[in-house]
């Protein structure tokens, strides 16, 4: 018993390592600049290098998700069916799923100024390198602060 319950573990894991080396998953951004504020469009592509079709089995429908900063996963922001899904791919084709970290999403994971890096992962099949994009003030914002900055530090030299 002992032994058939090893093998199953060797066959299961096996399984998966191949599971994970059917596709090539890359990720972008539809802009390498936002405004602070301003929704992020991350694309998440499964590319098939084999000389015949691929389909990927899902265990529900959430298929594709993206890790912003490390830290914020984007399953916690989407509506999940409880079926299985399945996506093919031709030979020496790709499919990419399309998500935004828009309302919701800025509201459990605000992006403030700065450099932001995200991920992508085709869920059971791995994940992409992750890449960055910056964040900036909105160009009114720059325009408050260039006027008002020179305006301060004249007051701020007057001693009261």
């Amino acid at each position: 018993m002992k032994t058939k319950i090893f093998v199953f573990a060797v066959l299961l894991i096996f399984a998966n390592v191949l599971k994970a080396s059917v596709v090539d998953i890359t990720v972008s951004t539809d802009k390498p600049t936002y405004q602070l504020g301003e929704y992020v469009t991350v694309s998440i592509t499964s590319y098939n290098p084999n000389p015949q079709p691929v389909t990927l089995n899902f265990d529900t429908s959430l298929q594709a998700i993206y890790l912003m900063d490390g830290t914020f996963d984007s399953s916690q922001n989407q509506a999940v069916a409880m079926w299985s899904t399945e996506r093919t791919i031709n030979a020496y084709d790709s499919y990419t799923w399309t998500r935004t970290h828009g309302a919701g999403a800025l509201i459990l994971y605000p992006l403030g100024l700065g450099i932001h890096s995200v991920a992508g992962e085709v869920v059971g099949y791995g994940s992409s390198s992750s890449i960055q994009f910056e964040v900036v003030p909105e160009p009114g914002a720059l325009a408050i602060l260039s006027f008002a900055l020179p305006i301060f530090r004249i007051f701020s030299r007057k001693k009261i």
